[in-house]
């Protein structure tokens, strides 16, 4: 997930705000692109399939 944000970021795009891991177990992000249009980026700590377990 870094290396999406830190390129995002190198292409104009504004962190809103930076990365945080959630109670639940996925990391969530949002990133402005330079038109102000938000994109929201996550990752899990594990499998997407597992993640309920």
């Amino acid at each position: 997930m870094e290396y999406e944000i830190r390129a995002a970021v190198e292409n104009g795009a504004t962190p809103v705000p930076e990365p945080e891991p959630e109670a639940w177990g996925q990391r969530t992000c949002y990133i402005a692109d330079p038109e102000g249009n938000l994109i929201e980026i996550g990752s899990w700590n594990k499998p997407y399939e597992e993640k309920d377990q």
